[in-house]
């Protein structure tokens, strides 16, 4: 992944298509249409990642102050994460949430601001 500097968001963008080597034990080996975005702040680093198949799915994912968000294009894979957020945020360290499509949408809307 090209990641590029952006003084304005004073984050590291990147730049180009993202490379999947695999997913778990599945090979996959492909370039994807995506965006990922890194941001050192005084209140905690924030990453963010959106990719999107040729297909049309997408998928969006936020990592803040200790919680994932994320969403996607599939309702079953929303329904998963909602079904299971208590099983997998029990940990003190880690919680994951359910983020809203308006989060992806102000997420892609920023990358066009000059």
């Amino acid at each position: 992944i090209k990641m590029v500097w952006n003084p304005i968001k004073r984050a590291l963008l990147s730049d180009g298509e993202i490379g999947i080597n695999s997913f778990g034990k599945y090979k996959f080996e492909r370039n994807i249409s995506g965006k990922i975005e890194l941001i050192k702040r005084r209140s905690g680093d924030e990453f963010t990642l959106f990719i999107q198949s040729p297909a049309g799915s997408w998928y969006f994912f936020k990592f803040q102050r200790g919680i994932m968000y994320t969403v996607g294009s599939d309702p079953m894979y929303n329904k998963l994460i909602k079904d299971n957020v208590d099983k997998i945020s029990k940990k003190d360290d880690y919680k994951l949430r359910v983020a809203n499509i308006s989060a992806k949408n102000q997420f892609l809307r920023g990358l066009t601001k000059k």
